[in-house]
């Protein structure tokens, strides 16, 4: 269940940084956008996915001292880029059905 969780919250933070409205609102994404490979990385949600999970899993390591840590540390960047990819595809393929159902 802590391992769903925390990939639920990778998932949800790799969405705000690509999708949320509140980067834009308080100027965030145009002060970002000008480092070419953080504007390269927002447009990406496996690319951002795997960092934020690398930087989940530096801090399980130091924050979590059970013997499971190495996995984490190890494992979280590539599981979570994975569910960030299916998540951003699912959210597109909901997406495409409601605008064919608003059309017809």
């Amino acid at each position: 269940m802590d391992y769903f969780l925390l990939i639920s919250a990778i998932c949800g933070l790799t969405t705000i940084l690509i999708h949320g409205k509140i980067m834009t609102m308080w100027g965030i994404r145009p002060l970002l956008n000008k480092i070419n490979f953080i504007k390269e990385l927002t447009n990406c949600s496996m690319c951002i996915g795997t960092w934020i999970g690398a930087f989940y899993g530096i801090g399980c390591h130091y924050i979590m001292e059970h013997h499971h840590s190495y996995f984490i540390f190890a494992t979280l960047p590539f599981a979570s880029s994975a569910w960030c990819f299916l998540y951003e595809r699912i959210v597109v393929l909901l997406d495409d059905i409601i605008q064919l159902l608003d059309v017809k």
